[in-house]
C-alpha cells in the first residue's frame, strides 16, 4: 500500500524560473569556497577573496542540506520505513566521514555532523514548514546560549580553547579511544569545529524556507528581502556591537594574554578572535556577541543564512536570463558528496605522491584552479543523474526502508557534504 501511495504522488518536475538550478549553483559556490579555504594558505594573504568563504562555505552546506530535506518526499511517508532508510543513510554517511578523516591532509571532515543532522531531522519531519522555519530562526538565538550553558556546566575549560582541542571532528581514534561515546557526543554537540547545536538552526531554516515556498519563482522578491534583512542583522549587528561595546577589543586582549606568540604563529590575536574552531576563543557569555567565522554565535549564523540566501536569489534571477549558464554552474552542486569526497581523496594522493608541504601562493592558486576545473568535469560527467556516492546512499536507504527511492525535484536533494 505504501508503494502505491508513493506512486500516486504527482511526478516531480523542475521548478520554473530555475530556482532549483539556483540551489545547485549555490551549493557549487559552497564547494568552491571550501576548496579555496582548504588550499589557499599563503595565497589568501595576497588575495583576500580566497579567505572570505571561511565559515560561509561550510555553513552554506548546512542551509542547503535543510533544503535537501524539504526536497526529499521520502521523509513525509508515514510509518517506520522513513526512519530505517534515513538512519541507514546517516550511518553510512557517518562511516564515510570517519574514513575520510583518516586520509584528510588538513581539511576537517564535516560528514559526521551531516549524518547527525539528518538523524536529528527525523523526529521533526511531520512538523509544518512554518514551524520548522520558526524553530530554525529562533534556534539561531537560543541554541548558542544553550551551547554556552552546557559547556559551562559540563566542561572543565568552557572558555578559552586550548591550542589543540580534544577533537575537531570525529575520527577513528575518537571511536576507539577511552570514553568513546562521551567524546563523540562532545565533539558533535559541544566543542568540535562543527558543533551540532550551532549548525542545526541553519538546516532547519533551509528546510522551513523550502517548505513555506520561499524558493518558488514568484516569491523571489520575498526571499531577497529576507536575505537583505539577515545580512543587515548579521553584518550590521556586528558593526553596531563593536561600536557600542568593547567586547571585541576585550576579546583580542584576552587572546593576546592567554595564547603565547609561539602558539599563535603568524596569526594576530584579532585573527584568532575572528576565526574560531567551532566556538568563540574567549571566556564569558559576552563572547556570543562576536561574529567570527566558525564561532557558532547568533550573528555568525545570521550572516551565513543571509549570504546563502543572497546567492540563491542571485542565481535564481540569473536563471531567468541565462538558465543554461546557471545549469552549468550547478553541475558540481548536483553531486556534492562525490565532489567533496573526491576533493579530500585527491589531497591525500597529491601529498603522498610528492607534492611539497609548503606551496607558493602561485602554486596554491594553480592547484585550486585545477581542483575546481576537475569538479566541473566530474559534475558534467554525472549531470542529470546521481553521482556514485549519492547513488550508493540512495541504494542503502532504499534497501533499509524497503521501498523504491523517492523521486526528488533535483539531484541536489542528495545529502550535501
Amino acid at each position: 500500500m505504501e508503494v502505491a501511495r508513493e506512486r500516486s504522488e504527482p511526478p516531480a518536475r523542475p521548478v520554473a524560473g530555475g530556482r532549483l538550478l539556483a540551489v545547485d549553483a549555490a551549493r557549487t559556490v559552497a564547494i568552491v569556497g571550501m576548496m579555496a579555504v582548504h588550499l589557499a594558505g599563503e595565497a589568501a594573504d595576497s588575495w583576500g577573496a580566497l579567505d572570505w568563504p571561511s565559515g560561509f562555505a561550510a555553513g552554506g552546506f548546512a542551509v542547503l542540506a535543510g533544503v535537501s530535506l524539504g526536497l526529499t518526499h521520502r521523509l513525509r511517508r508515514p510509518g517506520w520505513r522513513p526512519w530505517a532508510g534515513q538512519l541507514a543513510r546517516s550511518a553510512l554517511l557517518f562511516a564515510l566521514g570517519v574514513g575520510l578523516a583518516e586520509i584528510s591532509q588538513g581539511p576537517v571532515v564535516i560528514l559526521c555532523v551531516y549524518a547527525a543532522l539528518f538523524a536529528v531531522a527525523l523526529p521533526l519531519r511531520r512538523l509544518p514548514p512554518r514551524v520548522l522555519l520558526a524553530l530554525g530562526l529562533v534556534g539561531t538565538v537560543v541554541l548558542p546560549l544553550v551551547s554556552y550553558g552546557l559547556r559551562t556546566w559540563l566542561l572543565d575549560d568552557p572558555g578559552m580553547l586550548r591550542a589543540v582541542p580534544p577533537d575537531y571532528a570525529v575520527e577513528w581514534r575518537t571511536l576507539t579511544g577511552e570514553d568513546a561515546a562521551v567524546r563523540v557526543a562532545r565533539t558533535l554537540l559541544l566543542d568540535g569545529i562543527y558543533p551540532l547545536l550551532a549548525w542545526l538552526p541553519l538546516a532547519l531554516a533551509g528546510w522551513g524556507a523550502y517548505g513555506v515556498g520561499l524558493l518558488r519563482p514568484e516569491r523571489l522578491g520575498r526571499l531577497a528581502l529576507v536575505a537583505c534583512a539577515l545580512l543587515a542583522l548579521g553584518f550590521g549587528g556586528a558593526a553596531l556591537v563593536e561600536r557600542v561595546t568593547h567586547v571585541r577589543a576585550e576579546a583580542i586582549a584576552e587572546v593576546a594574554d592567554a595564547v603565547p606568540a609561539a602558539l599563535r604563529g603568524d596569526r594576530s590575536p584579532a585573527e584568532l578572535v575572528d576565526r574560531g574552531n567551532g566556538l568563540p576563543r574567549v571566556t564569558g557569555i559576552d563572547a556570543l556577541l562576536l561574529a567570527g567565522h566558525h564561532t557558532g554565535t547568533t550573528l555568525e549564523l545570521w550572516r551565513i543564512l543571509g549570504v546563502t540566501a543572497a546567492f540563491v536569489v542571485a542565481f535564481a534571477a540569473l536563471a531567468r536570463v541565462v538558465p543554461a549558464a546557471v545549469a552549468v554552474a550547478g553541475w558540481p552542486g548536483r553531486i556534492p558528496l562525490t565532489v567533496y569526497s573526491t576533493h579530500i581523496a585527491v589531497g591525500w594522493v597529491l601529498v603522498n605522491g610528492g607534492l611539497p608541504e609548503e606551496l607558493t601562493p602561485t602554486q596554491e592558486v594553480v592547484l585550486l584552479a585545477a581542483e575546481v576545473a576537475a569538479a566541473f568535469v566530474l559534475g558534467a560527467a554525472y549531470r542529470g543523474r546521481r553521482g556514485p556516492l549519492e547513488a550508493v546512499l540512495a541504494a542503502v536507504s532504499r534497501l533499509a526502508g524497503g521501498a523504491a527511492p523517492a523521486r526528488v525535484r533535483s539531484a541536489a536533494a542528495g545529502p550535501g557534504p
